[in-house]
């Protein structure tokens, strides 16, 4: 089971656990963009998001969501395809509609939705020496969750200053092992955000719905 609102004392301040949850893309090959998604929710608005989810995706026959699957008819979605080698525009159309009837959910959730992308053509150009790329971590990956991770920290410390975040991702992602380091990076060199932070841990998509909604954004 999973909790998404936790409380305890820290410095005599009681603080609500929300949970934050990511998930990576990139273009094939990782030539032109990498970025990284972000959903921050607490318990009852990642209650109601995930029933309505379930609602979405179970009259269909899918047993979980994934943008890739959705936008080349693979996956969960190859069940919709008539002919195993060709997608047909109708078809198509299919997994944009179940697509659009999922952000519409997430929209009313309320949930708070960050985007964070990284222009690779652009990295390459500023971190053209060994020195530069080791101040951006060593890969615009880690430059790219370093931020998300900034910007879902100082979103809680200016609006909800006694909210603290658990951060989660999915295990299957590429550079999810890298998180650990990018995040006690992130901690060590972040300290006035450091308290708004508590834990991070990997999550199967295929069975956790909060991954899958960070998948969609």
């Amino acid at each position: 089971s999973w909790v998404l609102v936790r409380l305890w004392r820290r410095e005599e301040r009681t603080l609500i656990v929300f949970s934050c949850h990511m998930d990576e893309s990139a273009d094939r090959g990782e030539q032109k963009v990498f970025c990284v998604g972000a959903v921050i929710g607490s318990d009852a608005k990642w209650q109601w998001l995930k029933d309505e989810w379930d609602a979405i995706l179970k009259p269909e026959g899918l047993s979980y969501f994934r943008s890739n699957d959705c936008a080349t008819i693979n996956g969960e979605f190859l069940k919709f395809r008539k002919d195993r080698y060709k997608v047909s525009p109708a078809e198509k159309k299919k997994g944009e509609d179940i697509r659009h009837k999922l952000l519409e959910k997430i929209s009313d959730s309320l949930v708070t939705g960050v985007g964070m992308a990284i222009d690779m053509d652009d990295f390459r150009n500023v971190a053209n020496t060994p020195a530069k790329l080791e101040s951006f971590g060593g890969t615009p990956y880690y430059h790219c969750y370093f931020l998300t991770m900034e910007q879902c920290a100082l979103i809680v410390k200016q609006h909800l200053s006694e909210v603290a975040l658990a951060f989660g991702y999915d295990e299957h992602q590429k550079y999810g092992p890298h998180l650990e380091s990018v995040y006690g990076d992130f901690k060590r060199n972040r300290p006035e955000l450091a308290p708004h932070m508590t834990t991070l841990a990997p999550f199967d998509d295929r069975t956790f719905i909060p991954v899958q909604v960070a998948d969609v954004i």
